[in-house]
C-alpha cells in the first residue's frame, strides 16, 4: 500500500482528537510502511527515538495537512498551528537525517615514549628495606617444609644428642626435686639472664651430667629453670653437651668466638 496521508474525523463525529501538549492536533491520519496512526503520534514517537524517520514520507502529510487548512474554520486555527509545528519540528528532523555524515578521520596512534633505563639511586629506599627485612628475618627460626605436624625442630643442631635424651636427662633430676614451695610475694623471681649467670659459673671445662651440676637442694620449678638456662646457654654457643651410655653431658664451651648473654640476646 502507497504512503498517503487523509484527514481524521472532526470532533462533531465525537471521535477522540489527540493532543500535542495541552491543545488538540489536528485530525491528520498519517499511514505508510513504517507507521500508522495520528499526527501527534507520529510526533510523539519521533521525539523519544522510537521509530526510523527514514522509513515514513513526510509530503503525504505535508498534502493532508494543506487539504486541512483550506477546509479548516476559524475555531480550528489553534488545531492548525500545532499541527504545523509537529509537521515542521518532523521536516526538520528529516533533512537533517538526510544529510551526509561527516567523515571522521581516525586520530594517528603514537607509539608510547621509551621510558628510561631504571637506576639503582630511584631504587635505594626498597633496597635498603629489604636488607633490613632480610636481617630480621635471619633471626627468626622456621620449621622446614618436609617437617611432619608431630615433629619439633629445635633452632640450633644437637649432634648426637635427641631431644628424648634431653627428657631423661631432666627427668632424673625432677625425681630427686624436692615439691615447689608456696612463692613469696615479696620475693623477686630472677631473671632468664641472671639464672644463666648462675648456671654458667657451675659448668666446668669437663663433661658433667645435669645431676652432678645440679647439685643443690632444689624444687621442681627451678630445676626446670636450670635446664632452660643451660639450653639457652648452649644455643648462645657459651655451652657444650654431647650423649654418653645414655645420659647428656654438659660443659662449658672453649670457642674463643662465643657469644655473650644479655636480656635483648636472650629475646631475639
Amino acid at each position: 500500500m502507497p504512503p498517503r496521508a487523509i484527514q481524521a474525523p472532526s470532533r462533531t463525529d465525537g471521535a477522540a482528537i489527540p493532543a500535542l501538549g495541552v491543545l488538540p492536533a489536528a485530525p491528520i491520519h498519517v499511514s505508510s510502511e513504517a507507521f500508522e496512526g495520528s499526527l501527534a503520534s507520529l510526533f510523539a514517537l519521533v521525539r523519544d527515538h522510537r521509530i526510523d524517520l527514514m522509513g515514513v514520507p513526510l509530503f503525504p502529510i505535508c498534502e493532508a495537512y494543506f487539504e486541512y487548512l483550506i477546509t479548516a474554520t476559524e475555531s480550528d486555527l489553534d488545531e492548525a498551528a500545532v499541527a504545523l509545528s509537529a509537521l515542521s519540528y518532523l521536516l526538520e528532523r528529516k533533512a537533517w537525517l538526510l544529510l551526509p555524515a561527516p567523515e571522521v578521520d581516525p586520530e594517528p596512534f603514537e607509539e608510547p615514549a621509551e621510558l628510561p633505563e631504571p637506576s639503582v639511586i630511584e631504587f635505594r629506599a626498597a633496597i635498603d628495606v629489604l636488607g633490613q627485612w632480610h636481617d630480621e628475618r635471619a633471626d627468626l627460626y622456621f620449621r622446614s617444609r618436609d617437617a611432619g605436624p608431630n615433629l619439633f625442630e629445635l633452632p640450633y643442631e644437637l649432634a648426637d644428642v635427641s631431644g628424648a635424651d634431653l627428657a631423661r636427662a631432666l627427668d632424673r633430676v625432677l625425681q630427686r626435686a624436692k615439691p615447689t614451695a608456696m612463692p613469696v610475694l615479696a620475693r623477686a623471681r630472677r631473671s632468664l639472664a641472671e639464672q644463666m649467670e648462675l648456671v654458667f659459673g657451675s659448668l666446668k671445662t669437663e663433661f658433667q651430667s645435669l645431676t652432678e651440676i645440679i647439685q643443690a637442694d632444689l624444687t621442681r620449678s627451678e630445676c626446670v629453670y636450670w635446664f632452660l638456662a643451660i639450653l639457652e646457654l648452649v644455643r648462645l654457643g657459651r655451652s657444650r653437651m654431647k650423649s654418653a651410655d645414655g645420659d647428656v653431658l654438659f660443659a662449658r664451651s672453649i670457642h674463643p668466638q662465643a657469644k655473650l648473654w644479655s636480656e635483648e640476646a636472650i629475646s631475639a
